[in-house]
């Protein structure tokens, strides 16, 4: 039995080696691109969030109120946690319990720019989970549906 040689749309011959190597190429641009916007989106709906970021100054002692932009845009963290290992629905899922939870915040009282601890974590933890998921969630699905496009477009040209 004869195989069949690689052709493009035009008929000209195209040779293996390079839909071996375009294609995962561009099934990794796609994934980085998809994970990518998804992670931008799901950072704007946890910024859009209507929940009010209560934290304790490390310094002064003294309770204040941000928003959750104000305390994703504080990179430095501190924290203590601990994991649970659960079955939730048909899946096993890790979920992370802060004892701790501290961002290196300028507290509106003292002036200085400390360690506060944030108070509601626990709230603010469960709100953003749940956005998340329904974002990286969407995004799975659109890479599982972009990969079997692409797996239908090598098989045309194999």
């Amino acid at each position: 039995m004869m195989r069949r040689r690689p052709q493009s749309a035009n008929g000209a011959i195209m040779p293996l080696p390079v839909i071996a190597i375009v294609l995962p190429l561009t099934l990794l641009v796609v994934l980085v691109v998809v994970l990518f916007a998804a992670y931008r989106r799901t950072g704007r709906a946890i910024d859009a969030l209507d929940l009010p970021v209560r934290a304790r100054c490390g310094s002064c002692g003294r309770e204040f109120e941000l928003t959750m932009a104000e305390l994703r845009h504080a990179h430095m963290t501190k924290s203590v946690s601990r994991t649970r290992t659960g079955l939730r629905g048909p899946a096993l899922a890790t979920t992370r319990s802060f004892s701790t939870f501290q961002k290196r915040l300028r507290c509106p009282a003292c002036g200085e720019n400390g360690w506060c601890e944030v108070l509601n974590i626990g709230e603010l933890q469960s709100a953003a989970t749940g956005i998340a998921v329904r974002y990286m969630g969407g995004a799975l699905a659109l890479m599982v549906v972009l990969g079997f496009a692409l797996s239908a477009v090598s098989d045309i040209f194999l």
